[in-house]
C-alpha cells in the first residue's frame, strides 16, 4: 500500500467513525423525541444542529426515486451565446425526448424556474460547450432536485430537418447494463464506499431516463414505434444511441457529480474521482 492510498484509507476510517457517532446521536435523539424522554447531558449542545439535520434529511438513495413523478417532462436549454453546433445538438435532444427548447438569451435561473412552473415542466436540461463542441449536460429535477452533471464525448448527430411534429411518436427503449463488479481487498476498502454511491446514482439515472422517455402524451400513437433508443452502461460510462429510419444519433455520457439540490445550489452527494477509482487497476 503506497503512501497516498494509506493516507486516504486512514482519512476514510476517521470519517466513517465520525459518521457512526453522528448516526448514533441522531438515533438517541429520535428515541427521546418519540418517547418524550429527557435528553442526555452530552447531547444538549449538539441537539439543535442534529435536529436541523434530521429535519432536512432525505433518503440515502441518489435521488429518492419514490418522490419522482411517473413521467418526467424536461425543458431543454443551453448556456448563453451558444454556437450553431450547440443549438443543433440541443434541438436534436429536444426532438429525441419529445420536448421543446427555449432560447437562453439573458434568462436567469429564476426566470427559467418561473417559466417551468407556467409550462408544467418538472425537469430541466442545460447543455454547455467547450470551443464549439457540446461538453456538459446538466439534468436537474424540480422543485427539490437532485442535480446530475455529465460529461459528453464522441458526439454524432444526424443532419435532419424536423417537419411539424415528426418526432412526437412513441419509441422503443432498451436499457442495457454491462458493468462488471469486482470484490475489493483490505487495501481497497476505501474505494468500495465511493463505488457503491456511484452505482446507486447510475441505477437512479436508469429510472429517471425511463421516466423521461415515458410517452404518455395524448397526441402520441403508442402503437407505432418508428424509432428506438438505447442506453447502455459499462463501468460508469453511459452510451446513448437513437435510431430513426436510416439515421443515427450517438454520444457517450459520464456522470461526474451529483448534487442534493437544484441549480441554485446544494450539498454535493457524490463526485467522480478517477485517480482514486482506478488505483486498484494499477497493480
Amino acid at each position: 500500500m503506497n503512501r497516498k492510498r494509506r493516507r486516504d484509507y486512514l482519512l476514510q476510517k476517521e470519517n466513517e467513525e465520525k459518521e457512526r457517532n453522528i448516526a448514533y446521536n441522531k438515533k438517541i435523539l429520535k428515541e427521546c423525541l418519540a418517547t418524550n424522554k429527557k435528553l442526555p447531558h452530552e447531547l444538549k449542545t449538539k441537539a439543535p444542529e442534529l435536529l436541523q439535520e434530521i429535519f432536512f434529511e432525505t433518503n440515502d438513495e441518489i435521488p429518492n426515486i419514490d418522490k419522482l413523478p411517473d413521467t418526467i417532462f424536461p425543458l431543454i436549454t443551453t448556456v448563453r451565446d451558444p454556437s450553431d453546433k450547440l443549438k443543433h445538438f440541443a434541438r436534436r435532444i429536444a426532438h429525441i425526448l419529445n420536448t421543446t427548447t427555449v432560447t437562453r438569451g439573458s434568462l436567469t435561473i429564476k426566470d427559467l424556474e418561473s417559466y417551468m412552473e407556467r409550462s408544467q415542466f418538472n425537469a430541466i436540461i442545460i447543455i454547455a460547450e467547450n470551443r464549439g463542441t457540446p461538453s456538459k449536460l446538466s439534468l436537474c429535477m424540480y422543485p427539490y432536485g437532485p442535480l446530475m452533471n455529465f460529461s459528453l464525448f464522441n458526439i454524432v448527430m444526424s443532419d435532419f430537418k424536423i417537419k411539424g411534429n415528426a418526432y412526437f411518436v412513441s419509441n422503443n427503449m432498451f436499457l442495457k447494463d454491462e458493468t462488471k463488479t469486482e470484490e475489493t481487498d483490505e487495501d481497497n476498502k476505501i474505494l468500495s464506499k465511493n463505488a457503491e454511491a456511484e452505482n446507486r446514482a447510475l441505477i437512479a439515472i436508469k429510472d429517471i431516463f425511463s421516466r423521461v422517455f415515458s410517452t404518455t402524451q395524448k397526441h402520441i400513437d403508442k402503437n407505432k414505434h418508428s424509432r428506438s433508443v438505447l442506453l447502455a452502461r459499462r463501468n460508469g460510462l453511459i452510451s446513448f444511441r437513437h435510431y430513426h429510419n436510416d439515421m443515427k444519433d450517438a454520444f457517450e455520457m459520464r456522470l461526474y457529480e451529483v448534487v442534493r439540490g437544484t441549480l441554485e445550489g446544494g450539498e454535493r452527494e457524490w463526485v467522480y474521482k478517477p485517480f482514486m477509482n482506478t488505483a486498484r487497476k494499477q497493480e
